[in-house]
């Protein structure tokens, strides 16, 4: 590859707003609906969350999966629901306001469960991790 490193480096070939919640080359899976609503969704954290979510965003039903062994995301999404697969800086860049899939783990009498948190950032949702 002509990029060589770059795609682990820090190193961004042009100025870029830095969000540092996730490592600027975190694969990242947007989802963009035509009112404006976007929804961030980095590898880490599908992969923390089980590498499958099923949310509601803004009434539309969606689910994203990332395969951490082929590096590979996959979505169902309607029709309407743009889908946008890049690096977590420039989907930021382009998308300040979006709301960001995070996952965390919960212990609860013993037991350890996976359950979804989000940026709420005023963008109405609701998940399921499965």
């Amino acid at each position: 590859s002509p990029y060589g490193e770059y795609a682990r480096s820090d190193e961004l070939r042009f100025p870029a707003p830095r969000d540092r919640r996730h490592h600027p080359k975190t694969p990242t899976l947007g989802l963009r609906l035509a009112d404006g609503t976007a929804r961030a969704y980095p590898a880490v954290e599908v992969v923390r969350a089980g590498g499958q979510v099923e949310e509601q965003i803004a009434g539309h039903r969606v689910r994203v999966a990332y395969d951490a062994e082929r590096e590979t995301f996959s979505a169902d999404a309607p029709a309407d629901v743009e889908v946008v697969e890049g690096y977590w800086f420039a989907w930021m860049a382009f998308h300040p306001e979006s709301s960001v899939f995070a996952s965390t783990m919960r212990s609860s009498a013993g037991v350890t469960t996976l359950a979804s948190q989000a940026d709420r950032a005023s963008k109405p949702y609701s998940s399921r991790v499965s």
